[in-house]
């Protein structure tokens, strides 16, 4: 019967090829797509994550390397020059002189301290990724402390013959913050240090 035939009839004919709603298995596929997309987003961010810590701890430690490599190398033009540097009976001219042994060694040092504080700036940190990025500005501060040192001693060579302690409540917080980021406890204490 049609539509004419039937006037109480108030349906309007449909054409078409079925149901408005998708089929639920492709709603599940769908959903599943999803599910498959997110946890691998999820796990190559926390790859990437680690990529970041690992690498930072890495060239941290390489950068205090250089560092006390930097102070050792210092500390032992220091020593050479003290008995004649202290000394009272030795004259201005040969105290100026040494002064400016050990001033040159910081300069000299200093460079070698810079790039390696290079190094650890350029480790590629994501913007989501605050601890890590933390983790790094710490490390810099604490370099940059390192740097500062042989940059007053390059200034004033006698500055370098005092205990510079305010480092370590640097170091100690840099560390903090690469463990805080991720980075073991070991691998944060070979990076900065007990």
């Amino acid at each position: 019967m049609t539509r004419a035939q039937h006037p109480h009839t108030t349906e309007p004919d449909v054409v078409g090829s079925g149901s408005d709603r998708p089929p639920r298995r492709r709603l599940r596929a769908a959903a599943a797509v999803l599910v498959l997309v997110a946890v691998g987003a999820y796990v190559g961010d926390s790859v990437q994550h680690r990529r970041e810590v690992d690498q930072l701890a890495q060239r941290v430690a390489e950068a205090r390397g250089t560092a006390d490599y930097a102070d050792t190398r210092v500390q032992s033009v220091i020593r050479y020059a003290s008995p004649q540097l202290d000394g009272a009976a030795t004259p201005a001219a040969v105290r100026a002189g040494l002064a400016q042994l050990v001033a040159q060694s910081a300069r000299d040092q200093l460079r070698a301290v810079t790039k390696a504080r290079g190094a650890v700036a350029d480790v590629t940190v994501l913007p989501w990724h605050h601890s890590a990025d933390t983790a790094r500005t710490r490390c810099l501060r604490y370099l940059d402390a390192r740097a500062q040192v042989l940059r007053e001693g390059a200034a004033e060579p006698a500055s370098l013959q005092s205990a510079h302690t305010d480092l370590t409540a640097v170091r100690l917080a840099a560390r903090a913050a690469l463990v805080g980021a991720g980075a073991t406890p070991g691998s944060a204490r070979k990076a900065l240090g007990s």
